[in-house]
């Protein structure tokens, strides 16, 4: 049984250039279980906003790292499990298509830093990622779901992690690494630095 799909790359026979195939003429089988497309694969190439439709068994979706433009036209199916976004992928979601009810698994681009109040994630969820570049507030998320247990967040993320939601299933905080530029003390808060000065100088 064919579960997995990695790209969609094809060569032009003239000059062996390699091209990609529109999203449009891909024939992916109804039991795929895993697709990620190629790094420049659009999903709306004519630009005329025609709905895509994804194989209703697709478990996992991870889009092209280059992929920029509005997803409304993107039909998610019940069965998806894993979402990631493309790399470079920085658009409101204002027109967002509701997410699957089984969804467990969400990860936002590396350039992705908008606010997702509005946004309303399942109840499945288990794991959320929020890219390098996430800079909003607490205030600015959606608000978790209670069974939430990973949280993904970059080490340039300016604000106090004494703020964070705490879902009931929380378990996991990942700082990822990353260049920090500015003050450091944002990460933590003055009360944690203050604390940390003190035990020194006790030391």
């Amino acid at each position: 049984m064919f579960e997995r799909a990695l790209c969609g790359y094809a060569y032009e026979d003239r000059d062996m250039r390699l091209m990609l195939l529109p999203f449009s003429q891909w024939r992916l089988p109804e039991n795929l279980k895993e697709l990620r497309l190629p790094i420049f694969c659009s999903l709306d190439e004519e630009g005329q906003g025609a709905e895509v439709q994804l194989p209703p068994a697709l478990t996992s979706l991870t889009l092209g790292s280059a992929l920029n433009h509005s997803l409304a036209q993107l039909r998610l199916p019940s069965s998806l499990r894993s979402l990631h976004l493309g790399r470079r992928w920085t658009q409101p979601l204002a027109h967002w298509p509701s997410l699957p009810d089984g969804l467990t698994e969400l990860s936002l681009s590396d350039k992705f830093d908008r606010s997702l109040a509005a946004l309303q994630l399942p109840a499945s969820l288990r794991v959320l990622r929020f890219g390098s570049a996430w800079t909003q507030p607490p205030s600015a998320w959606p608000a978790l779901p209670e069974g939430v247990e990973e949280l993904h967040l970059p080490n340039s993320w300016p604000h106090s992690f004494a703020a964070l939601p705490r879902p009931r299933a929380f378990q996991r905080l990942h700082i990822e690494p990353r260049i920090i530029f500015g003050d450091e003390s944002q990460l933590f808060g003055d009360e944690e630095d203050e604390e940390v000065n003190e035990q020194a100088e006790e030391g």
